[in-house]
Order: structure tokens, then C-alpha cells, then sequence
């Protein structure tokens, strides 16, 4: 089954990119507080850590099911 490997990596580097982008963007290192709600909000690294550390999981998960 190539299927479920191929849906688990698309999604492992959709979570990669978003959460890294969250961590940047709440940490105020891109992004701009008057014009994005998450910008500047330690919150928002935090929750980009954890949806990079899940990319970064689902991204392993999927070079089993492709093998």
C-alpha cells in the first residue's frame, strides 16, 4: 500500500512548513503584529513546535508504509 505512505508525507511536510512558520511568526521574527494575530504571541511558538515535532513524526510514520 503506497497510498497511505504517500498521504502520510504529504501531510508530515504540510506540518513541517505551518509549524515552522508559526514558531517564526511567534517568536516576531516574520510576520507583522498589525497585520497578524500571530505575530508576536509566544502562544503561537509553542503550537508550531508541537505541529513541527507532529510533521516531523507523521514524516517518519510514512517511510514505513512506503517501503
Amino acid at each position: 500500500m503506497r497510498l497511505p505512505g504517500f498521504l502520510l508525507q504529504i501531510a508530515g511536510l504540510t506540518m513541517l512548513l505551518t509549524g515552522a512558520w508559526w514558531v517564526l511568526q511567534g517568536l516576531s521574527i516574520i510576520g507583522d503584529s498589525e497585520t497578524s494575530y500571530i505575530a508576536g504571541k509566544q502562544q503561537w511558538a509553542y503550537i508550531g513546535a508541537g505541529v513541527f515535532a507532529l510533521g516531523g513524526v507523521a514524516l517518519s510514520l510514512s517511510r514505513r508504509f512506503r517501503r
